[in-house]
């Protein structure tokens, strides 16, 4: 009876375990996929099918996950990666030498969080930090977080660990807000100089390196840095992340790609934007304004037949394409061919009049081709359509001054001395103004 009464207990327990343990079998997110576009829906339900076929698989659960977060559904996706966190073998918890990747999936989970609960993201990367031999951009991560909620001591042993580069860009900023948080603002100006120093168009880093050099009272330095960080916008630093590549990559919308490969460009990254911009074509193929991106990411590479070619598709399917127009007449300046640089800039404005950039390209090309009146037309309609042009300004001045025209030309040099007075074309324009108007008409 004893023994009969042991087994029933031992049963009991086995069942409680099996259950406390074993996943809530396709209890993952309810999707309407008939409201989506066909490529989205057929990945998704490509990655329900693979839940369906091995519900007990952390990597399905955690593909699923995946490729929810790349269609923007982080409620739906946290659903399947917290199964597949439940579910990874605690074989690979203790350790990530096989080449598992176990701290993705809290990873993850802390990503889809970061807006909505950062309290809960924080937790999350907590967890993912937790593993051994984690990549540094978890502990990065983890140490931003840290930083935000003024825990400063935690966020400190996450930027000294062994593996986290001492010289890279992202830890050296981590490094500056923390030594700032602490008051330390030499020491936080050294990190942020670093950080300018390898990524220039940083504007968080000059944004705090402003603020630090406020407080030791070099309000010019401070000043500039400011200015620069109005130049940048509203751009924010992004780092590369493999783990969010990898999401990016599972993306099917052709609106979201579009939405990656314009924050690709801005962070100068154009490998990367004229991959996803070649996935959007892919996907939705035959559209103008996609080729030019493209085009416009080719030439910033240096792949002029390419870009060329791109711009080219474009306008044949929108020959009123005014940015077209423009790229194809920048390539062909870069290759000096002024006469068509010419021909083409003029039907960037033709289509659009307002069209600053091409009307100042315009204006050079036909300095090139030594038609003064022509350029001089081209470049008043530049300033025209964009007063604070310096660059604008500054040709129209040096080509009324050898047009004999010193005053035309001090009017749009007072413009830049109030745009950019350190510019240093300024000061040599107006020494040629002032020669001349001493002059006088004789000395023409």
């Amino acid at each position: 009876m004893k023994r009969c009464l042991a087994l029933a207990v031992l049963l009991v327990l086995g069942i409680g375990l099996w259950l406390a343990r074993r996943p809530n079998e396709m209890r993952g997110p309810v999707v309407r996929l008939d409201t989506l576009p066909a490529p989205v829906a057929e990945v998704l339900r490509d990655a329900e099918a693979g839940v369906r076929q091995d519900p007990r698989s952390a990597a399905a659960w955690g593909h699923w996950g995946m490729v929810l977060m790349a269609h923007d559904m982080p409620v739906e996706a946290i659903t399947c990666l917290q199964q597949a966190e439940q579910l990874e073998p605690l074989a690979t918890r203790s350790s990530t030498a096989r080449g598992s990747q176990p701290f993705r999936w809290a990873y993850y989970q802390g990503m889809c969080l970061a807006l909505s609960d950062p309290a809960a993201a924080l937790a999350c990367f907590q967890r993912a930090a937790e593993f051994e031999g984690v990549p540094p951009v978890v502990r990065l991560e983890l140490a931003e977080r840290l930083l935000t909620f003024q825990r400063l001591d935690e966020a400190e042993v996450q930027l000294k660990d062994p593996d986290v580069p001492q010289d890279g860009s992202r830890g050296d900023l981590a490094r500056g807000r923390l030594a700032f948080l602490r008051g330390d603002f030499a020491t936080s100006g050294h990190w942020l100089k670093r950080v300018i120093g390898s990524t220039p168009k940083n504007r968080d880093a000059r944004q705090l390196l402003s603020q630090v050099l406020l407080r030791l009272e070099d309000p010019a330095g401070a000043a500039e840095h400011s200015r620069l960080c109005q130049e940048l916008g509203s751009q924010r630093a992004a780092w590369d992340d493999p783990f969010m590549n990898a999401v990016v990559a599972l993306c099917r919308s052709p609106s979201q790609l579009l939405s990656h490969a314009e924050e690709m460009v801005a962070q100068d990254n154009y490998p990367a934007a004229a991959e996803t911009l070649r996935r959007v074509l892919e996907l939705a193929p035959d559209q103008p304004d996609v080729l030019v991106q493209l085009g416009f990411a080719l030439m910033k590479q240096g792949d002029q037949p390419a870009a060329a070619a791109s711009l080219r598709a474009a306008l044949a399917l929108n020959p009123a394409h005014a940015e077209a127009h423009y790229y194809l007449g920048s390539l062909q300046m870069q290759e000096e061919k002024w006469a068509e640089a010419v021909a083409s800039l003029q039907q960037a404005v033709q289509f659009k009049p307002d069209y600053a950039a091409a009307h100042h390209n315009l204006g050079t090309c036909l300095i090139r081709l030594n038609k003064p009146t022509a350029a001089c037309t081209a470049l008043l309609a530049a300033v025209r359509a964009e007063p604070d042009s310096t660059a604008s300004h500054l040709s129209l001045a040096e080509l009324l001054i050898a047009n004999g025209q010193p005053a035309e030309a001090a009017r749009h040099l007072e413009a830049v001395r109030r745009l950019a007075p350190a510019d240093p074309r300024l000061n040599a324009l107006l020494a040629k103004v002032k020669s001349a108007a001493d002059k006088g008409p004789s000395g023409r």
